[in-house]
């Protein structure tokens, strides 16, 4: 998950996606939340 979260910030210009203390990602893509 790691890495395709990687490649994706790369391809949007931004920093690298980092999990939170419970494991889950939360993205802000387009102006939409995203929770993986």
């Amino acid at each position: 998950m790691d890495h395709l979260l990687s490649g994706l910030a790369t391809r949007l210009g931004q920093g690298p996606f980092v999990a939170d203390r419970t494991g889950s990602y939360h993205l802000r893509i387009d102006g939409q939340s995203v929770l993986l």
